[in-house]
């Protein structure tokens, strides 16, 4: 068989994005029952990098899913913080939320998104994210106290929250 117009002419289609899905959660299935199988976790990167939206963006949600699995990948996904593209940003944010404390490393981009983005889905992700990192360096607790204070009330209640959660105690 021939390859289809569309595939041949590189559109996103609706039949290649429930491919796309179905194989980014195969992915995601053998990295969960396989931690050590970084194949599958680099094909999940891999798709990061893709230049379809729903592509990249569906796996940037795997990696977030895969919470402290995709430990390794914090960086790739922490670099779609400063995407011009508002949904990457969002997606990224949501996913290092989800990762908890694997994404510790993505601290100062977090941050620079808070600042960049106080007053969308962005900045609030990404305030989730530094109260589940537990990080209490000062510079964590001026963005999010910046956030509660500068950011209108829907948001602001999101910044407060995060503030809670990073001085809740772990059991």
């Amino acid at each position: 068989t021939y390859p289809s117009i569309a595939t041949f002419l590189h559109f996103d289609t609706l039949a290649r994005r429930e491919a796309v899905a179905d194989r980014l959660r195969k992915l995601k299935a053998e990295v969960e029952s396989n931690p050590e199988n970084v194949t599958a976790l680099d094909e999940i990167e891999d798709c990061v990098h893709s230049r379809y939206r729903f592509e990249r963006r569906y796996a940037i949600s795997i990696m977030g899913e895969l919470g402290p699995l995709a430990e390794p990948k914090v960086e790739i996904v922490a670099t779609f913080l400063a995407s011009p593209d508002r949904f990457d940003r969002d997606t990224a944010a949501q996913a290092l939320a989800k990762m908890g404390r694997a994404a510790a490393t993505a601290r100062d981009e977090l941050i620079d998104a808070i600042y960049e983005n106080i007053n969308s889905r962005t900045g609030m992700y990404s305030a989730e994210a530094l109260g589940h990192i537990k990080d209490r360096s000062p510079e964590v607790l001026n963005v999010l106290t910046f956030g509660k204070q500068n950011a209108p009330e829907l948001f602001a209640s999101v910044y407060e929250e995060a503030l809670e959660t990073l001085n809740k105690r772990d059991d």
